[in-house]
């Protein structure tokens, strides 16, 4: 029973929030992680002065700035991807370019002459 009612719970929030998304509302989520790390990239990405006005008046920002937050988060991870990929693409032409071969390098010692 109890988890009948669960899953209606979650369906009509669900059904909820997508009205809200298609109306264009900004949609703030429950668990207040979440709440702190959307309002943590706000206010990294805005001016002091624009953080106040968002504070002061959320219901006329947050539906332009909630798409915004996870936008900014997704390019965010992307190019932290594209900078590791980047990183990784020279290590291995760093070690390409360095001699490996440790036979080549006991050759070279052995090839000098000590008096």
């Amino acid at each position: 029973m109890g988890r009948r009612t669960n899953k209606e719970r979650r369906q009509r929030r669900k059904l909820r929030i997508k009205k809200a998304k298609a109306m264009g509302l900004a949609v703030i989520p429950k668990d207040a992680n979440t709440r702190q790390r959307i309002w943590d990239i706000i206010e990294l990405s805005l001016r002091p002065d624009e953080v106040e006005k968002v504070r002061s008046d959320a219901t006329y920002y947050l539906p332009l700035i909630i798409p915004l937050v996870f936008e900014i988060e997704r390019t965010r991870k992307e190019i932290r991807k594209l900078e590791r990929h980047i990183e990784a693409k020279h290590s291995v032409k760093r070690q390409q370019r360095l001699p490996v071969d440790d036979d080549v390098l006991e050759l070279y010692a052995s090839s000098i002459e000590t008096d």
